[in-house]
């Protein structure tokens, strides 16, 4: 499984930009963005908050987004980040996976959106449902590849204030499952953005204000585009 991961796609980055960056790479199965930022890659009507981010970062073009999610072989799969409005983009062929599990060539793709920590945003979620979502899909399931916008908690997650804004629920089931689920992408975390770990057996990527390429196999490579 080829794996493109992007998250945290504010400021000057926007769709333009990461098409051309995607014309870097050959080819790659599936496209991941793991939150935030999404209304700088589709101009979405989402009320006054988009109004007001499209006015602070400019509106983005729909062909260019449409571009994106046709670029991977089976698409884009998203979740959205604490500074996301809920958002279904389905009819531009992107999966939602906020909440849900998307199963695709022997791999169950799992979505944990938004933030139950210090920094919520707009969009928050609470450690309870993230448990309940965890506990419905991991332990029935292998090669599973969780897209959390937070870290696990104490893992890429520590911000120059010195504070953890991570999941503490994440990280007890990535280490009690760690069998089970191969690869963590999340983002949230800016000064940790391109950055990755291993906790038992699990990758654990933070890609905000990044572009990383994983290969899944037997072993994963990694390599930072952006």
């Amino acid at each position: 499984m080829k794996i493109v991961c992007f998250s945290d796609w504010q400021n000057a980055l926007n769709s333009s930009f990461l098409i051309k960056i995607l014309r870097r790479i050959k080819e790659s199965d599936v496209l991941i963005f793991a939150g935030d930022g999404i209304l700088n890659l589709i101009p979405a009507d989402a009320g006054e908050y988009a109004k007001m981010w499209f006015k602070r970062y400019g509106k983005p073009s729909e062909e260019d987004f449409i571009r994106i999610v046709n670029f991977p072989k089976i698409g884009l799969l998203y979740v959205e980040g604490n500074d996301d409005p809920p958002m279904d983009l389905g009819i531009f062929g992107a999966i939602r996976l906020s909440k849900r599990a998307f199963r695709c060539r022997n791999f169950t793709f799992i979505g944990i959106p938004g933030s139950s920590g210090f920094i919520a945003g707009i969009n928050k979620i609470d450690e309870k449902e993230i448990e309940g979502l965890l506990e419905k899909y991991i332990p029935q399931n292998g090669n599973i590849i969780l897209v959390s916008h937070m870290p696990p908690y104490g893992i890429l997650d520590r911000i120059p204030r010195g504070i953890n804004i991570g999941s503490e629920v994440l990280r007890e089931y990535v280490e009690k499952y760690s069998e089970n689920i191969r690869l963590v992408i999340s983002g949230h975390c800016h000064n940790f953005g391109g950055s990755y770990k291993v906790l038992g057996k699990t990758l654990i990527i933070n890609c905000a204000m990044s572009v990383i390429f994983v290969e899944i196999s037997e072993k994963a490579k990694i390599r930072r585009i952006f």
